[in-house]
């Protein structure tokens, strides 16, 4: 994997969109942004979508990626799929420009997760 490169994963329903995940090409490759509309959750896309994640990480490894605090589904999804936190949540400030061009400031805390990749 080349360093400060990524690939967008999305997940198409009758070509449509239904879920999406940002592949970070690092030394430890890293899984951003991962979502799933609402009315197709449950149905294994994110599963898929982390899955693929890993197939194009294995060469590296290991894989990780972070969860927010406030999004136990999600964590629940990682734990099952053998990702296990790593160090301390971390929490972030930001800012971005919202859908009707208002600057908005918005927080997260993160746990950061990893995953050993073996070849099956």
């Amino acid at each position: 994997m080349r360093a400060g490169r990524s690939t967008v994963l999305v997940t198409l329903l009758d070509g449509a969109p239904v879920g999406v995940a940002q592949l970070l090409h690092a030394d430890i490759p890293e899984v951003r942004n991962v979502g799933v509309l609402e009315e197709h959750r449950g149905r294994g896309i994110g599963t898929a979508l982390v899955r693929e994640a890993e197939h194009r990480a294995l060469p590296a490894g290991r894989l990780r990626l972070g969860v927010g605090l406030d999004n136990p589904q999600a964590r629940r999804l990682y734990e099952r799929l053998g990702y296990r936190a790593v160090g301390d949540p971390v929490t972030t400030t930001y800012e971005y420009v919202d859908a009707d061009g208002v600057r908005r400031t918005a927080t997260e805390t993160d746990q950061m997760m990893e995953k050993a990749l073996t070849s099956p």
